[in-house]
């Protein structure tokens, strides 16, 4: 099989395949059997494309290919603050706490 030469990839089709590649891995949790990659790389006009070529962040097996910043466990975070309470519940608590002069027992 003739190797694969990442310099003779146009760079817009290989940012495409990354994305594409980050996006099967988002949604399934982080980790994804290698073959899938390999479709998903070939589906996007770079088939053979090492694996180890898509980014530090994504990271491989024998049979299957994870993403490093992959959550351990998915929480019901709100993706805008990070926090558990959602944006407009935190600006609830605020004005309440605000009103009592910062001595309201939440």
């Amino acid at each position: 099989a003739p190797s694969f030469n990442i310099e003779d990839v146009d760079p817009k089709v290989l940012k495409q395949a990354r994305k594409a590649v980050l996006a099967l891995l988002e949604t399934n949790g982080g980790e994804c059997p290698k073959q899938s990659v390999r479709n998903a790389l070939k589906q996007a006009g770079v088939a053979g494309m090492p694996i180890a070529a898509l980014g530090s962040e994504v990271f491989y097996s024998g049979t299957e290919v994870l993403l490093r910043s992959a959550p351990a466990v998915t929480t019901a975070q709100s993706k805008v603050t990070g926090s558990p309470v959602p944006q407009d519940l935190q600006q609830q608590i605020l004005t309440v706490v605000r009103e009592a002069g910062g001595k309201a027992a939440v």
